[in-house]
């Protein structure tokens, strides 16, 4: 039994914080101020809890760690790694 490994697609899209809070706003149906409020404070939790090196388990976006750190001129630079679960339908398949 092998393990399959496929190399990540090249990034093309960027999502910025901007479109990020109007897609969750559009989800919930919640207020963009309140929305902006919750991302605000979430990002800068999760970015703090990246830094201090803790490994994260966030479903359904996944288990996130740290791999490896750099420092560098104007901020450090984090590698991490996301092991995420099978979406139903790719496990059904399987």
């Amino acid at each position: 039994m092998t393990a399959e490994t496929t190399e990540a697609p090249e990034a093309t899209l960027v999502l910025r914080k901007k479109e990020f809070i109007d897609r969750v706003v559009a989800r919930s149906g919640a207020k963009r101020g309140d929305v902006r409020q919750v991302a605000e404070a979430l990002l800068q939790e999760l970015g703090a809890a990246l830094a201090a090196n803790e490994t994260l388990a966030l479903p359904p976006l996944g288990k996130l760690r740290v791999t490896r750190t750099q420092e560098r001129e104007g901020g450090d630079t984090l590698v991490v790694k996301i092991r995420r679960a099978k979406a139903e339908t790719e496990a059904s398949e399987a």
